[in-house]
């Protein structure tokens, strides 16, 4: 299996320039649901293969512009929508 970061990127560079690329991610609760996190975060790790430390947004953001991003259930899952670039090489 690739590494998020590169399947991101071989994503966008197969989207039509001004395409745009979507993704629904989680992320450990915030706020006052933070207490869930020593017990969500092991299960999930567990079923999901769910790895708190990697930034998929970061990487969103290297590789498309115009990055939105909307947060859902008290911040821990978000739907990131970013437009191709049009002049970006990924050599």
């Amino acid at each position: 299996m690739l590494f998020r970061s590169e399947a991101i990127r071989r994503a966008v560079t197969l989207l039509k320039p001004g395409r745009k690329i979507v993704i629904c991610d989680a992320v450990p609760f915030r706020g006052i649901w933070r207490f869930l996190n020593p017990l969500i975060k092991p299960i999930y790790g567990y079923l999901a293969c769910w790895n708190t430390q990697r930034d998929i947004l970061a990487v969103l953001k290297r590789y498309t512009k115009n990055l939105t991003v909307r947060w859902f259930i008290g911040g821990s899952i978000y739907v990131a929508t970013g437009t191709k670039k049009q002049d970006h090489t990924f050599c």
